[in-house]
Formats: C-alpha cells, structure tokens, sequence
C-alpha cells in the first residue's frame, strides 16, 4: 500500500486577466489594501507559483498574513504552508503551521483540515496522533477533499487510530476514487484483487487500475498491465501488457520500465 501524501494540494484560480493585463496586479494591491480578502489570498497563491510573476515567497507571505489577518481560512492555510515549509522569510515552525491550519479547518477549509492532520501522524508541533489524524482526515473527506478520503482509508487499513476495518477502508478508497484520486483507485483495485473488505474481483481490480492510469498514475497502469500479461479479469494479451508497461514507465514508473524491458527481452 501507498504511504501518505504529503504534498499540499492548491486551489486553481484563473489567470487569464494577468497575462492580457500585468497592470491588474498593482490595482489587486490596492483591492486588498482596502480589504478585500479574497483578492489577498489569489494574489499570494500567484506569487507563491510564480504565475504571470516571478515567484516571490516573501510577497506570498504578505498577502496570505493579510487575508489570514482579515479572517480567511484558506489565507490562513497558505501561510501555515509557508511556515511549515520556513519560506517567504519566515523561520520554520510546525507548531505555527498547526496553529494556522487549525484556524482554517475550523473554517471548514479542506485542505487546512488535511495538513493539520499530516502533522498529527507524523508528530510535527502537535502531540502525534493517529486518533486525531483520522478525524481530520473524515472531516476533509465530508468536505469533498479527495486525499482526506484516501488518507483515512489508509488509517482503516492499517488499523492506525480507528479499529482495523477493509471494509471501511474499501469504503473510503472508493470515495476518493470517485473523487479522481487515482491512488484511492489503485489501493482499491488492490483490495478487490485480494478480497480484502470486498468479494475478490480480479475484474474490478482491471477497471479500476485503468481508471487510475486514465487518471495519469503509472502504478495504476503498472498494476493494468500485470493483468494483462496474466490474464486476470481481462483478455490474456502480451501486447496489450507491453503497452501499458510502456506508458507506465513514461510517467517514471520504475516497475513498468522493467517489465516493458523484460517482455521486449522475452520476445512477447
């Protein structure tokens, strides 16, 4: 099974008026001078990418503190990133970061309640907690946060914090898959290819691996191609198998590379 993810996920936002009209950013400076907070955290989320600007934590800091300041969660949440990560000036401090993700889950702001509970796994400013991880990790799954699904139902599978259930983990697997988390996917097909919490299903585990490698994750058609080349709740097919291993190893799948050399190798 997969490990946690650990890389924040950020909101899109349009860019379109930046790049017609760069004077736009001196006159979003203003709009938040005068306290419009939404304007605040869009302007810190474009220095922090460096989109349309060159890329400027320092400037990031200042407009995420504003919005945070003016009470916007999701402003908040970008700057707990900042000083979890110490950029934009800032000296690293996780226990900041709790602090400022807390501030933003209780505004019911996703992936503020997704990051304070990385911290609580992994013990970082806060005391670690499986107990507490899982109730923000449920909390950022009822929020529609697909990686708040799959970490929980990672919990449940490991029994870390909740009592071990496949089934409750097969559960929320299926509701970050339907999310188009491609790893709640994958860690689902591998269940139903187990039968663990679901009746075994080496055919469900195909279309769930394809849904995955649709969704531009290499393990998922790794693991598509392992069924292929075994026949297993598909057409028995080398061919088919190769190709997949081919696009597996295009997205930096180390196993799909091998394989796709092995069955090159093989003459298959």
């Amino acid at each position: 099974m997969k490990n946690f993810l650990l890389t924040l996920l950020f909101l899109p936002f349009c860019t379109v008026l930046f790049a017609q009209q760069p004077q736009l950013i001196d006159e979003l400076s203003e709009l938040c001078d005068d306290g419009k907070v939404e304007v605040c955290t869009r302007l810190g989320q474009l220095y922090y990418h460096g989109t349309e600007v060159k890329r400027d934590f320092s400037k990031a800091k200042k407009f995420f503190q504003k919005a945070c300041d003016l009470g916007d969660g999701l402003g908040c949440s970008f700057l707990g990133t900042l000083y979890e990560q110490g950029r934009g000036g800032l000296e690293q401090s996780y226990r900041k970061a709790a602090n400022l993700y807390e501030q933003a889950c209780d505004q019911d702001i996703g992936v503020g309640c997704r990051s304070l509970g990385f911290l609580y796994v992994k013990g970082l400013g806060v005391r670690q907690s499986y107990k507490h991880a899982s109730e923000l990790f449920l909390k950022t799954c009822k929020l529609g946060d697909s990686s708040g699904c799959f970490n929980l139902g990672l919990l449940y599978y490991n029994g870390q914090g909740v009592r071990q259930s496949f089934e409750e983990a097969a559960q929320r697997y299926q509701e970050a898959c339907e999310l188009g988390n491609s790893l709640g996917c994958t860690n689902l097909g591998y269940l139903y290819d187990n039968g663990e919490g679901v009746k075994q299903s080496y055919h469900d585990a195909a279309l769930l691996y394809q849904r995955a490698c649709d969704l531009g994750y290499g393990g998922g058609c790794c693991n598509l191609a392992a069924h292929y080349e075994l026949g297993q709740g598909v057409r028995q097919s080398y061919w088919q198998a190769k190709e997949i291993y081919g696009m597996a190893c295009d997205m930096g799948e180390e196993e799909g590379c091998k394989n796709y050399a092995r069955l090159n190798k093989e003459g298959k």
